[in-house]
């Protein structure tokens, strides 16, 4: 992720919270512009490979956050 311009890496970050919406996403990181220049530049942004290299990275942090809470979860449904 330390690879990316501080821009994308914000732009991975603001993925997670936009629950996948990528538009939204580069919106949150502070890109402007008109919707269709926006999917346009999601859809490019996204589509490289160290965009989706640091999202996988970002991923992994999140299910080593909430591994304790899903699995408190999970056995109270057993």
């Amino acid at each position: 992720m330390r690879s990316l311009n501080p821009r994308w890496q914000k732009a991975v970050v603001a993925l997670f919270l936009t629950e996948g919406n990528r538009a939204a996403a580069l919106r949150m990181a502070g890109y402007k512009g008109k919707p269709q220049s926006i999917y346009v530049m999601a859809s490019k942004i996204f589509a490289d490979d160290r965009v989706r290299q640091a999202i996988r990275e970002e991923a992994a942090k999140q299910i080593d956050i909430a591994e304790p809470e899903v699995l408190s979860t999970v056995l109270s449904i057993m």
